[in-house]
């Protein structure tokens, strides 16, 4: 769960639908299952609680499923990558509002990268970018995130498209595959078998600005492309 205290059982409950998103979009993704966990402390029975939580597939399962293997490398070059699925990734993280996140660095001495895993088949061929951890976005809008330094955010509600500037021309395919997604999307927030409706709602009206940014010519080069890095 996110804590243990408090209402921030709605946090863990947009973080699994920001999940459930990605695995809409494409391809590697992460299978999480949402739970109901009872925490039993023997020591103060006063403090037993039920939260939500939910599992989160294992990295290496995933790249399995997909062919692949979790890739143990410091540093990719960029061409390594898959360029237009790279583009998705960053799009959706634009989408959810997630500046914690780095494709090709990650800690020192340590495999890359910052909460993307990079998956492959082989030498010769392009890696797949697999994205998770998302509780510092804003569409979570958790009460403790706060976006990535140096970037003059203020909040994490506050996008900014971190892309490449090469790959600017796979945008269109790009936003070609969420409107093709977007209804299945949407589902998912309306989801009544869920809590939170008016937590779901203002997560839903998140996604429905993205959309208008993406679909909108001037809005998509003033805040997207025109924000490439």
């Amino acid at each position: 769960p996110c804590r243990l205290i408090g209402g921030f059982d709605k946090y863990t409950v947009l973080e699994y639908l920001v999940y459930r998103s990605y695995a809409v979009l494409t391809e590697p993704s992460l299978g999480v299952r949402l739970a109901k966990v009872h925490f039993h402390d023997s020591d103060k029975p006063a403090k037993e609680t039920t939260r939500f939580a939910f599992f989160i597939e294992d990295i290496d399962n995933a790249a399995m499923r997909s062919g692949r293997i979790w890739l143990d490398i410091q540093e990719p070059q960029l061409s390594d990558l898959d360029a237009a699925e790279l583009t998705l990734m960053t799009l959706f993280q634009y989408m959810i509002g997630n500046t914690d996140w780095s494709a090709w660095r990650g800690p020192p001495n340590d495999r890359c990268c910052h909460n993307v895993a990079l998956l492959g088949e082989g030498d010769t061929d392009l890696i797949s970018v697999l994205p998770f951890d998302f509780d510092q976005t804003g569409l979570v809008d958790a009460p403790y995130a706060a976006p990535a330094e140096g970037l003059g955010l203020r909040r994490v509600t506050e996008r900014r498209y971190r892309g490449l500037c090469v790959h600017n021309e796979l945008l269109p395919g790009a936003i070609e595959v969420f409107n093709g997604k977007r209804a299945e999307i949407e589902v998912l927030y309306r989801d009544d078998r869920l809590p939170y409706s008016k937590d779901r709602e203002r997560a839903l009206k998140y996604i429905r600005d993205f959309y208008e940014i993406v679909n909108e010519p001037r809005k998509l080069d003033k805040k997207v492309i025109s924000s490439c890095r």
